[in-house]
């Protein structure tokens, strides 16, 4: 429980802390920690607005999505402690749940009926299958060095004491924070902030 709370927190805060850093570096005064906040209370005011040209898998896609969101979390452990769902092989069912949020993502950008959407939600199924076969390899690598399946006894099975467990942190270092730059589209993988169509990834989705 503790660790859906702190990753919900960090969640809220996160993104202040990357736009006042980016603001600072550049010289600009820019937005507060709390703006990203204040946004998220103004969009939950405003109505929701539907194309007629989109059915209801484009209405359920973003509650899927921020569902399975929720679920992955759930499986996350928190120092010696379990997660709320913890069982054996629990990093697939991680891995497949946050996929079946991303699943939704794509085909309600494509519900649209816009080849610009289009566009957008092929780009990020091609990264999305790039980064699964990098977590999967990583995890089975983490479970062949500990004989465990699940996310709570890898981790405290896992000690760094030869050459092996030196590479897999490496490794696994390496792949998460590609993987984190994927899913966050940051650089160099994609920008957030970018206007033009033929480098946008994530961004084309939701415009």
């Amino acid at each position: 429980m503790l660790s859906l709370v702190l990753i919900i927190v960090a969640s809220l805060f996160f993104m202040g802390i990357v736009i006042r850093t980016k603001s600072i570096t550049s010289g600009r005064k820019g937005p507060g920690i709390f703006q990203p906040m204040k946004d998220v209370i103004r969009l939950w005011k405003k109505g929701a607005v539907f194309s007629r040209t989109t059915s209801f898998i484009f209405q359920i896609a973003p509650s899927i999505y921020f569902a399975s969101i929720i679920m992955a979390i759930l499986v996350i452990p928190f120092g010696q402690y379990r997660g709320i769902v913890s069982f054996d092989g629990d990093f697939v069912f991680f891995a497949y749940v946050l996929a079946l949020g991303k699943f939704f993502s794509i085909i309600g950008a494509l519900d649209t009926g816009s080849s610009f959407e289009g566009m957008g939600a092929s780009r990020e199924a091609l990264y999305s299958m790039l980064a699964e076969p990098a977590f999967f390899i990583l995890m089975g690598s983490f479970a062949l060095y500990t004989g465990h399946t699940s996310f709570h006894e890898i981790f405290t099975s896992l000690h760094f004491g030869s050459y092996i467990s030196y590479g897999l942190g490496v490794l696994a270092t390496f792949v998460l924070i590609m993987i984190a730059m994927i899913e966050n589209s940051r650089m160099p993988v994609d920008d957030p902030k970018t206007h033009l169509e033929l480098t946008m990834v994530h961004e084309v989705m939701i415009l």
